[in-house]
């Protein structure tokens, strides 16, 4: 059964996801590192990523349905923010538990995600 946990304005998710999209490479040898963990909780939504030099984080405002950590790949949300019009609102919900489905209006995306026990932290 499908849980949404956000709902985020997507020009300013697409602020956060450039930013850390500079840290993260996309042709990397250990893949968690094309990863950032996106972590959903009062009112707002922390984008970490990181390439085990350096670390970004930021918060962004957010709808948060439910409290949620995971890591997402960072170009494939950098995309879709990308590809929404800059008015949208992207909502995230948990359809099981390797993925991830992003809707905009009518257009869908999934995505896979990562436990956030996996992610690196400094």
């Amino acid at each position: 059964m499908s849980k949404p946990f956000m709902q985020v304005a997507a020009s300013r998710l697409l602020r956060a996801l450039r930013l850390a999209g500079q840290v993260t490479e996309r042709k990397n040898t250990v893949p968690i590192l094309d990863y950032l963990l996106i972590d959903a909780r009062d009112g707002a939504v922390r984008v970490t990523a990181t390439d085990w030099d350096c670390e970004f984080s930021q918060s962004v405002e957010a709808e948060v349905d439910a409290p949620t950590t995971l890591a997402l790949p960072t170009h494939k949300l950098l995309q879709i923010a990308s590809a929404v019009p800059k008015d949208a609102f992207l909502r995230f919900t948990l359809p099981d538990n390797d993925r991830v489905s992003v809707t905009s209006g009518r257009t869908r995306f999934v995505v896979p995600s990562i436990s956030a026990g996996e992610f690196p932290r400094f």
